[in-house]
């Protein structure tokens, strides 16, 4: 499902965290670190030639909310994975997917998969693969 993408997991809970990173591995993704913190998330993404990300959407008391933009801009796919309902990150970002907490890893990685699959099928200059780090579906 994941063949080869490079996936950053941003989470504070170390088990929901470990959870994912499990599945990502199982799906045949990369694990391209894991951050806890807002600082830690950002330097991790702008260092890292990345596929997707999963974002909890807050990390103690700061929210993840520029970062998922700029990783959008990016062109790397994001799934937001959270306990905290926000309706104004959901309507101010359509087509935003995001798995409310409590749910299983498995369904967050498809979601994730979903992902990337549409952003790899959009045209290049678009959030399209180019076939670097963010190639084609795998």
């Amino acid at each position: 499902m994941l063949s080869g993408k490079r996936v950053l997991v941003i989470e504070d809970e170390p088990l929901i965290a470990a959870d994912l990173e499990a599945v990502i591995i199982d799906s045949g993704g990369i694990v391209a670190g894991r951050a806890t913190s807002l600082p830690d998330a950002i330097m991790l993404a702008a260092n890292a030639d990345l596929d997707g990300a999963i974002l909890d959407l807050r990390l103690g008391s700061q929210t993840t909310m520029e970062l998922l933009r700029d990783l959008q801009q990016r062109g790397v796919a994001c799934v937001v994975h959270t306990g905290q309902s926000d309706r104004q990150l959901i309507e101010s970002s359509p087509g935003l997917r995001v798995c409310d907490k409590p749910c299983l890893p498995e369904f967050v990685i498809t979601a994730l998969a979903a992902e990337i699959d549409r952003r790899c099928r959009q045209p290049l200059g678009n959030g399209g693969c180019s076939g670097g780090g963010t190639s084609g579906p795998g």
